[in-house]
């Protein structure tokens, strides 16, 4: 029985829900980059016309966010926020500050531009209090809009990048009465790296799945396909240039989620509840924000001196080397979060599915995982564990993963993953079980022509294991 606590250790799955719920889970929608240029704001009122509640981060930095403002005004189930911009990311369409060149001399190129991406604003000379003075006037414009502000949330992740960042933020976020995205404690998820030909899917496992202790934000981002998108080209994702997966294509197949029959009848029937900020915030009220935890819990180093006993194929884990690296531009990390968060739910979908081989698919072939013990697993000892463990599971009553901390090396990233899942497993003996597991591991991810795909599990550090609601016996 003990062993059941640490069978999912090697995995990359969570979950968590708590007994008796019945409620529907709440679902948060989030729409980003509104305001940016006329297809998305042509996309936006095409979703707040089916009535849904839902939220958008607008870029009043953009020269189309008056437009915007106006489509905006004649809905009033869509809560407003703004989208505190410190980059500009498309070629040859840039935007700059809102006190222009002069006022914020730091932040631009020399073209008065906004810089392309985070990277590049980190490694500048930037001036905290320009910062503070560029986003606060951004804010200010929000305000005289005549639209309720409500909240406000990163672009590209900037302002969140440090913690003398985030303070800039939460400071503005108090000075003007608003909430912050993400400090309601959201179980956030991301329909930006999902593939385009699974976009709609990606959704609604989310919706079927969603947790019930907490609301799950969604971040998502939609356009119609015009000329003006077609020649859009990010400067920081090159897989979203490709043709056939563009950034004009991502943004449309998400906007055809938003507005598709499944998405309006799981509404409908009450299978999930939509809600906006305004909502959220008038529910928790904003004393409640608490920033997402950052400082993953201390996770002890594994022990190596029995890894040559353990799998004679690996003398140990240093000689198991990392894979070569495909070069590609520095992306930040809100980009490489948003790209992993991808992954996961793939690697989620795969284990809902019970397709040992959907999950595996993830994995690199040198993967590995290294125990606390320091025992090491290969991909083909992996794959048959997955697979026994998989036979063993009826339903996945939910299963969720948090990464709470992200450190980026040229094309390499670790993650520090908070998982947990509560499943029903049907024990060699055939009797019917609720086992619930928790587990805190790092996860080395390297990019290659597939995209990011995970090569290493270790410093794994599992949580209680309950059984029917209770701890196993000895």
């Amino acid at each position: 029985m003990r062993r059941l606590g640490s069978l999912l250790t090697a995995f990359l799955l969570s979950a968590a829900s708590l007994p008796g719920q019945t409620a529907a889970p709440e679902v948060l929608l989030r729409l980003d980059d509104i305001g940016m240029n006329h297809s998305v704001n042509l996309a936006v009122e095409k979703v707040a016309a089916t009535g849904m509640p839902f939220s958008v981060s607008l870029l009043f930095a953009c020269p189309w966010y008056q437009e915007a403002v106006e489509i905006l005004k004649k809905y009033p189930q869509v809560t407003v926020g703004v989208h505190l911009a410190l980059n500009s990311e498309w070629r040859n369409y840039r935007w700059g500050p809102v006190l222009g060149k002069g006022g914020v001399p730091s932040l631009v190129d020399s073209d008065g531009y906004f810089l392309s991406s985070g990277e590049a604003f980190r490694a500048s000379k930037y001036d905290l209090g320009e910062v503070e003075r560029e986003l606060s006037a951004q804010v200010e414009r929000a305000l005289r809009s005549g639209l309720k502000i409500t909240y406000v949330d990163a672009h590209m992740g900037t302002i969140e990048a440090t913690p003398q960042l985030r303070q800039i933020e939460e400071r503005i976020a108090r000075k003007y009465g608003l909430g912050i995205s993400s400090y309601f404690s959201e179980s956030y998820k991301s329909l930006w790296g999902v593939a385009v030909a699974s976009k709609k899917s990606a959704l609604l496992e989310l919706l079927t799945n969603a947790r019930r202790d907490s609301v799950t934000l969604i971040e998502v981002h939609v356009a119609e396909r015009t000329p003006e998108m077609e020649v859009i080209f990010d400067m920081n994702a090159p897989e979203q240039n490709a043709p056939g997966a563009g950034v004009v294509d991502h943004r449309k197949a998400e906007l055809e989620t938003m507005l598709s029959p499944e998405l309006a009848e799981m509404r409908r029937s009450g299978k999930i509840r939509l809600i906006n900020y305004q909502q959220l915030v008038a529910r928790a009220g904003l004393a409640s924000m608490r920033a997402p935890a950052e400082t993953p819990p201390a996770v002890a180093a594994p022990a190596v001196t029995t890894v040559a006993a353990a799998v004679p194929a690996v003398s140990s884990p240093a000689a198991v080397a990392a894979p070569a690296a495909v070069a590609a531009p520095a992306d930040s990390a809100a980009l490489v979060k948003r790209e992993l968060a991808a992954r996961y739910a793939e690697n989620e979908a795969g284990f809902r599915a019970r397709d040992v081989d959907r999950v595996m698919r993830l994995r690199h072939p040198a993967f590995h995982t290294i125990t606390p013990e320091g025992a090491v697993s290969n991909r083909q000892q992996m794959y048959e564990r997955t697979r026994q463990f998989i036979g063993g599971i009826v339903k996945f009553d939910d299963l969720t993963e948090t990464i709470t901390a992200l450190t980026l090396a040229g094309d390499t990233a670790q993650a520090i993953v908070s998982q947990s899942t509560a499943r029903q497993q049907r024990f060699p003996d055939g009797s019917l079980h609720q086992v619930r597991t928790s587990v805190v591991q790092r996860e080395s991810w390297i990019r290659t022509p597939k995209g990011w795909m995970l090569w290493r599990v270790d410093q794994i550090q599992p949580g209680p294991t309950l059984i029917d609601g209770k701890p196993p016996q000895a």
